[in-house]
């Protein structure tokens, strides 16, 4: 006798639905702080290969430059922030808070082919991007096709 189980590919977690959560998918005020691991807020990246680097974009908003420390080290790039928001407002109540506090951070390992040694970072409008060229053995080249 065989058996059917039923796949689910994104865990056994699944949400009751109530006419309340239709409000909260439409309206962007209720959207989620992205997560690690371990339930803390983490830096959001994107990364990626332009012509001629690999870039990695973090967003860091609210984040002094004094605070944001990038590292390289053994081909691993790390990007840690702290972000320290006064939460210690006590009259009124809180419908959302959100916005929090505390030290984040993201290791990214690094692709073969770049020259880590020529990596450089910039902060603008909240968004750390740092480039790391690709050394000129990884680059594409177009070869010259000849007759024999």
């Amino acid at each position: 006798m065989t058996s059917l189980i039923r796949r689910r590919p994104f865990g056994t977690h699944h949400r009751v639905r109530t006419p309340f959560n239709a409000l909260i998918d439409w309206n962007p005020v209720f959207t989620t702080v992205p997560r690690g691991d371990a339930g803390r807020p983490t830096l959001g990246v994107d990364a990626f290969y332009d012509d001629d680097n690999f870039v990695v974009n973090a967003s860091v908003p609210g984040i002094d430059l004094e605070d944001i420390n990038v590292t390289l080290d053994d081909g691993t790039l790390r990007i840690e922030a702290e972000r320290d928001i006064d939460n210690s407002k006590e009259d009124g109540d809180y419908v959302i808070r959100e916005r929090s506090r505390g030290v984040f951070h993201r290791s990214i390992r690094l692709p073969d082919g770049v020259d880590a040694d020529q990596a450089a970072a910039k902060v603008e409008n909240g968004v750390l991007t740092v480039t790391v060229p690709r050394s000129e053995t990884s680059r594409a080249r177009k070869l010259e096709v000849t007759s024999a």
